[in-house]
């Protein structure tokens, strides 16, 4: 854990500060990035990058940043760092499941719901460990419907980031 906070956190300190060395209070992109989008052939039209000093209000590079994009991939290190900090490696996501009818001679009179949290782990193994925990709970049967409960993921339509994607 240790390590790996290290990692994250020296990786993250070391764009930093590459970008703010060559950035002195620039309102556009440095020279040297706009060169590289372009040996790279990226438009920097689809670039957006803010930089700001917390003790400032000012910005240091300021590009595209009223744009909604995807984030860079870089960005997952950040979120990662997030994670372990805030969550833990040992942290694990909780999947429900909830039924609204009574069980009776194997037979599930009612519906039966499912309710996730996000787990970026849960395959295809996890669900069949989920049937397998129904069948020794006495369920063989279920009359009645299979409801997934997505109310965690609530959609906020008024905020159409990642290039409109909801």
């Amino acid at each position: 854990m240790k390590k790996t906070k290290f990692f994250f956190n020296f990786l993250m300190l070391s764009m930093l500060v590459s970008l703010l060395a060559s950035a002195n209070a620039f309102a556009e992109l440095p020279i040297t990035v706009a060169d590289a989008l372009k040996k790279a052939g990226i438009p920097q039209a689809n670039v957006a990058v803010y930089v700001q000093a917390v003790d400032s209000s000012t910005p240091l590079i300021s590009h595209n940043a009223d744009q909604s994009l995807n984030p860079a991939s870089v960005m997952k290190l950040v979120t990662t760092n997030a994670a372990l900090d805030l969550l833990t490696p040992a942290y694990r996501w909780k999947t429900e499941v909830y039924r609204d009818g009574e069980v009776k001679d194997g037979v599930l009179n009612g519906n039966l719901i499912i309710k996730g949290y996000g787990d970026p782990s849960f395959k295809a193994q996890e669900f069949w460990r989920l049937l397998m925990r129904l069948q020794q709970a006495g369920i063989q049967e279920i009359k009645g419907d299979l409801i997934i409960d997505k109310s965690f993921f609530a959609e906020n339509p008024a905020n159409l980031a990642f290039d409109s994607e909801v």
